[in-house]
């Protein structure tokens, strides 16, 4: 049996997110409304080029 795929709410810091792919070794990650319904999908690369284009 394969476990389910890995989901995060919409409103999650991305910081946080990104070290999880990262230990996780996950490319991307499913993005989900409250009520479960998919949003959209969070590419790491994408989302670590934001974290470093970020002002501090």
């Amino acid at each position: 049996m394969h476990p389910g795929p890995t989901t995060v709410r919409a409103n999650e810091p991305l910081q946080p997110l990104v070290e999880r792919m990262t230990r996780a070794d996950v490319d991307g990650i499913l993005v989900t409304d409250p009520e479960g319904r998919l949003l959209g999908l969070l590419d790491r690369h994408d989302a670590e080029t934001t974290l470093r284009q970020k002002p501090a």
